[in-house]
Parts: structure tokens; C-alpha cells; sequence
């Protein structure tokens, strides 16, 4: 299998932070080339070093027989889901939103699409972090006991075949799934494609409305959509279930984007977010999981292996199966084989929106944030533990009172 035989060539040896002493490289470009097509090109014709964020399996073939191309493959802190807008009907329905994870073919849609480069997932965080929670309710695909699961909760169809709500006698409006473009995320809208064919299936009219990515997130923002698709790129740090469930961060702009509420669920995340060691913070990740794969305010669908190719002709590269090639070490620890220095030409998927970073959410905006500013502290990329960076020292610490 591909996947195999990329991962043993490409995994490195221990890594050692203190041997980093980078950059190597007189100037970093990043590139904006918008669709996979071009991106390719460009790295075929040595107008990019780097390429990250690879997903058709197409591409990955091509660039594993190509001589002047490495390729790394590594389990990522990725998520792509469904998310409902709850703040209106007919999403505020537990049910339907049940019915629907159990319409949706995931594990097919993830094999057809992906030829086994990503896993279907079934709940909230990445199956590669640490924090993940497989002990969790799942709602398997099997379109008849969808049916059978609204049916009992007084569910009923019009003879169109829409599905109408409980105490109604109208079927459902017709929809909108929001989603990016074919051309800057062609995965991505099939995936929605498919996703709106088993909605349809069980009875909820739906199309895909495909948008810029920038609009999509300006709708979003100003909570102006039904459903929506999206990929979240995340680190190991649970607390992403803080900033994308509690109803505190329901706010325009703000990243519980389908508008949860849910008071037991807010304090099992507020021992989350103040937790005061480790095992405190697993144990309130796990529950927060449990109890939104009960609430069911998202569909999880997958979670994608990140592939990055790098021209040959570059030392240094660092890649561990828990960290692909295109990643901040490899940035500073990277240097030409020649011995020269020489710029890198990195690939940008899409323009960003913004460079503020107590505003922006997007990962294209992050991509070059975080090549802006440090942090205190760094990831080991091989154990994903703390290492110092600004910091050269910390204490953990519990304090009482305002």
C-alpha cells in the first residue's frame, strides 16, 4: 500500500530541537496558486519547493514516481464535518440532526474519494490527538433506521418525499449547503455533493451553494446559512472543543459557528478549558465528547492524512508520522544540498483574509501567522510535548479567587 511505503521512507530520526539553528534560506515566498491542477504544475516545473496539504489520490501517485519530488505522510490534527445552524428550525431538532449522521455514508464517501489517505472519524477531535474519545455514540450509516428513528419521534412525508416536522403540515423548505468552490477545494465539493444526495434521500431538500471561501466566511460570521461544510486544521490542544461549543462563543464572528447551547455541556467545558493538570483536562475532553456525539451539533466525516512534497535538493526536511514535511521545523532546520543560499518557494493555497490574529479563522491566515509570530513555547513534532521557546522555563500552577 502507498500509504505504507511513503511512511517508512519518509519518517525521521529523533529530533533534537537544540541542533536547530535555521533559518538557512535567504528569502521565504509564499505562493498563491489557488487549485491543485496549477500547484502541481508548479511543483513538476521547480516554481515550488514546498506543496502541503496534497488530498487527491491522484496527485499523491503522480508525485510518489516523480524522481525530483519526497514525499511525507503523516496522521493529521484535521477534521472535516457537517454543521447545522441551530439557532433556527428545523436544525434545533436533536432528531433530524441524528437522522441525518445516519444518512450520510461516510466510510464510503471516504474510500471512494480518498483511496484509504484519510479515516472516517466519529466524533469531535482528530483520531491523531491524544484527547480522542472512541467510547462515544455513533450514528452509523443506515438510511431505513434514520427513517425509522424520525418516524417514532412523529416525523412524516409529503407524497414529494420531503420530510415534514412534527405538529406541521408544510414540508421542508428547500436549502443550502454552504461549501468552497470546485476549483479551490475540489474534495470538498464533492464530498457536499454527496452529502446533499443522502439528505435528499431521507427526505430534507438540499443543494450545495458553492461560494470564495472568503464569502463563505463572511456568511458564516453573520450566521446567515443552514448547513455548512468545513475543515478545521487543529492542534493537540483540546481546548478547541471550549472555542467551538460553548455558547459563550456564539457571538458574530465567533467560532461555535452552529450556535450550541447547552448548559451541561458549557460546565463539562469549563473544567476543560480550568483544568488544573493534564489528566483533569483528558477527562473533561472525553466527556465533552460523549455528549456531543448525543447532541450531534456537527456530522464528523473524516479525518485526512497531510501529505507534503518537497523538490529534492533540499536537507534537513523534517517529517514524523504525527507531523508532515510543511511544518515550522522543516523551515528552520532546511538548507540547500549544495550548500548555497538560496530562497524557498512555499505554496499558499488561497489569499488571506486577514493578518490580525485576535480576529482571523482561517487556516490560510494562520499559515503565514504562524510563520510571523512565536510562540512561548514549542511542540516537539515527534511527541507532541511542550518544549521551551520564548520561554526558556514555566511553572503549572492552580490559583483561587477573582
Amino acid at each position: 500500500m502507498l500509504v505504507s511505503v511513503i511512511l517508512n521512507a519518509t519518517d525521521s530520526r529523533a529530533f533534537d530541537v537544540s541542533a536547530v539553528r535555521g533559518p538557512h534560506i535567504s528569502d521565504l515566498y509564499m505562493v498563491i496558486y489557488r487549485d491543485p491542477d496549477s500547484q502541481i504544475l508548479a511543483l513538476q516545473k521547480g516554481e515550488l519547493d514546498v506543496l502541503g496539504d496534497i488530498t487527491r489520490p491522484s496527485d499523491i501517485e503522480r508525485l510518489a514516481s516523480n524522481q525530483d519530488v519526497t514525499l511525507s505522510i503523516s496522521r493529521g490534527f484535521h477534521l472535516f464535518f457537517m454543521g447545522f445552524n441551530l439557532r433556527k428550525g428545523p436544525w434545533n431538532d436533536r432528531t433530524l440532526r441524528q437522522a441525518a449522521s445516519m444518512a450520510i455514508p461516510s466510510v464510503q464517501i471516504v474510500r471512494d474519494i480518498f483511496s484509504g489517505y484519510s479515516e472516517p472519524v466519529n466524533t469531535y477531535l482528530p483520531p491523531v490527538s491524544p484527547y480522542h474519545e472512541t467510547d462515544v455514540t455513533t450514528w452509523g450509516y443506515d438510511p431505513d433506521g434514520a427513517k425509522a428513528l424520525l418516524e417514532r419521534a412523529g416525523w412524516r412525508w409529503a407524497p414529494d418525499g420531503r420530510l415534514i416536522a412534527p405538529g406541521e403540515d408544510s414540508p421542508l423548505k428547500a436549502v443550502k449547503i454552504l461549501s468552497p468552490t470546485a476549483q479551490v477545494a475540489p474534495t470538498t465539493a464533492e464530498i457536499s455533493s454527496r452529502i446533499a444526495d443522502a439528505l435528499n434521500g431521507i427526505g430534507i431538500p438540499v443543494s450545495v451553494e458553492p461560494l470564495d471561501f472568503s464569502t463563505m466566511i463572511r456568511r458564516l460570521d453573520l450566521h446567515d446559512f443552514d448547513l455548512f461544510v468545513m475543515a478545521w486544521s487543529l492542534t493537540r490542544d483540546p481546548d478547541s472543543l471550549f472555542a467551538f461549543f460553548h455558547s459563550s462563543m456564539d457571538v458574530t464572528g465567533g467560532y461555535n459557528i452552529q450556535g450550541l447551547h447547552d448548559p451541561l455541556l458549557d460546565e463539562v467545558l469549563e473544567e476543560l478549558r480550568w483544568a488544573p493538570d493534564r489528566q483533569s483536562a483528558d477527562r473533561a475532553a472525553r466527556k465533552a465528547q460523549r455528549m456531543l456525539s448525543e447532541i450531534s451539533p456537527w456530522i464528523p466525516v473524516y479525518s485526512r492524512y497531510m501529505v507534503t512534497a518537497v523538490r529534492k535538493g533540499w536537507d534537513g526536511v523534517i517529517s514524523t508520522q504525527a507531523t508532515s514535511a510543511d511544518n515550522l521545523w522543516t523551515l528552520l532546520n532546511m538548507r540547500s544540498s549544495d550548500g548555497s543560499e538560496r530562497p524557498v518557494f512555499w505554496c499558499l493555497s488561497d489569499e488571506p483574509r486577514s493578518l490580525n490574529p485576535l480576529s482571523t479563522g482561517s487556516a490560510y491566515d494562520w499559515q503565514v501567522l504562524g510563520l510571523i509570530y512565536d510562540g512561548m513555547i514549542a511542540v516537539d513534532p515527534e511527541t507532541l510535548d511542550d518544549i521551551p521557546w520564548l520561554a526558556t522555563g514555566w511553572e503549572v500552577e492552580t490559583v483561587s479567587g477573582e
